[in-house]
């Protein structure tokens, strides 16, 4: 059953309405300032955009909402569904000229009530710039976790994660359709993303608080756990077990450069060369290179490190 929101609903001296058909005239001159261009889409994209934002209503009754002042629109929030990210992302972008009155921690906060209250995800998260230091304080009140850093159409972004009650916080996430870390009772677990022809499943793992810092501060071997672990789990629908991932979970984090190198081209080729295949896709690393044991650094195409 899909999930509704409200379609309107207010937030201190503003309100919002569900976006419509009639709406990208309005909405143009407010993004077309030289805030709007720096901060939202640029006009080109947002006859497109706007096309998403009507269909994400449609498929899921939910997504963004147009914020009006009286009844002047001002800006534009919402939570809508981002390709590989978990949960939900929250947006929120009002014109310049009506900042600094704290409509957006209104908006902000409201969207957390709303989406909680609806039951609509376990996570909410949201990609700042790290220029933006006003929406950075925004959410830390807001109780979102910062989760580092992430690669985002082509650029770099600071990533925020609320997590809502009943849910494991989520302490780690790598990146877009990456896996991510979070913190039971029972302890820290690794929750990959596995793909296997029409179906997508997780594969639960445990990990130690010390595996969890490698993959904080060393994102090749973090790349590397993906790539070895992804075609294993496809395998798991067949086996069901799991301690032979977790210890090669273990092992490719943990093992000297010069033990792990060998089991890299080991396994890739036991396994068809799937590993370095899927760190080509996944990262840009050059599959011949590491067909010849460049598995550390990940090499790019240009030379550079990954």
């Amino acid at each position: 059953m899909t999930a509704r929101a409200p379609e309107r609903w207010d937030a201190g001296a503003v309100w919002a309405r569900r976006i419509g058909p009639a709406d990208l005239d309005c909405l143009r001159p407010l993004m077309a300032d030289p805030e709007g261009l720096r901060r939202g889409p640029a006009p080109a994209q947002m006859a497109a955009g706007f096309a998403r934002d009507l269909d994400h209503w449609q498929r899921h009754g939910f997504g963004r909402w147009v914020v009006l002042h009286g009844d002047r629109p001002v800006g534009l929030c919402g939570v809508t569904h981002q390709t590989g990210f978990p949960g939900l992302n929250i947006s929120c972008y009002l014109s310049p000229a009506v900042r600094g009155r704290g409509w957006a921690t209104d908006l902000a906060a409201a969207l957390v009530d709303l989406t909680e209250a609806q039951g609509l995800t376990p996570y909410l998260h949201a990609l700042l710039r790290a220029a933006d230091p006003a929406p950075i304080r925004l959410l830390d009140k807001l109780a979102f976790r910062d989760l580092g850093r992430v690669q985002h159409d082509s650029s770099e972004s600071l990533l925020r994660v609320r997590t809502f009650r009943g849910t494991a916080p989520m302490v780690y996430f790598g990146g877009p359709w990456q896996p991510i870390v979070s913190e039971t009772p029972e302890g820290l677990i690794y929750s990959l993303p596995v793909s296997s022809g029409p179906v997508d499943f997780s594969v639960d793992l445990p990990i130690s608080a010390r595996d969890l810092g490698v993959l904080r501060a060393d994102p090749d071997r973090a790349s590397l756990a993906f790539a070895v672990l992804h075609p294993m789990g496809q395998a798991l629908r067949a086996t069901g077990e799991t301690a032979e991932m977790a210890a090669a979970l273990h092992h490719v984090v943990q093992a000297d450069r010069a033990d792990l190198l060998p089991w890299l081209a080991a396994r890739d080729k036991a396994c068809n060369g799937e590993i370095s295949n899927h760190l080509s896709i996944t990262c840009g690393a050059d599959m011949a290179k590491l067909r010849r044991g460049a598995w550390l650094p990940l090499p790019r195409p240009d030379g550079t490190s990954a």
